[in-house]
């Protein structure tokens, strides 16, 4: 049996052996991506969704990543 997933709404692609030791970047969420974001956890508001990252290389091969995610959010509360 084979089913195939639906593809991340929100994804980048790095090739591993072309990152650099501290490379680092921003990535900045579309508006279609942040709109598929929003229908998935049923917000109300999503915007200014934005990752700020930078990489690092461990010991054994290892790779790290660390970074910073922010967005505006609203979701609906119902108490």
């Amino acid at each position: 049996m084979t089913s195939e997933a639906e593809p991340a709404p929100l994804s980048r692609i790095f090739k591993v052996d072309e990152i650099n030791d501290g490379a680092s970047g921003e990535i900045v969420a579309t508006k279609a991506e942040m709109d598929a974001i929003a229908g998935l956890l049923d917000l109300v508001r999503l915007e200014g969704l934005t990752f700020d990252y930078r990489f690092t290389h461990g010991g054994s091969g290892r790779l790290c990543l660390a970074g910073r995610l922010k967005a505006d959010v609203t979701k609906t509360c119902v108490v």
